[in-house]
């Protein structure tokens, strides 16, 4: 598990994603987004494993998949947003 307030490599390897949890300071929205990559070379669509998106006023979002989703090369994730951070949930 990981938390984070700047984007960053959750797992330089294969790892299964369990739960995101994104939380906002209440004053601005965040956005995070997570890749099956290492780092933000070549990032996009085609590798993009979930993207979230919490309103300020909401504080916080997220979800749980059971069972997880499977990330073959890593796991790199994006967080925008001032105040934003999220939880990370891979094993």
């Amino acid at each position: 598990m990981a938390e984070i307030d700047a984007s960053a490599t959750i797992s330089a390897g294969p790892t299964t994603l369990y739960g995101v949890e994104v939380v906002t300071d209440g004053n601005n929205n965040a956005v995070v987004i997570g890749y099956n990559k290492t780092s933000s070379d070549g990032i996009g669509a085609a590798n993009k494993v979930f993207e979230f998106t919490v309103t300020a006023a909401n504080h916080y979002g997220g979800r749980n998949w059971i069972p997880g989703i499977r990330c073959d090369t890593g796991l790199y994730v994006t967080v925008a947003g001032t105040g934003a951070s999220a939880i990370i949930n891979n094993s």
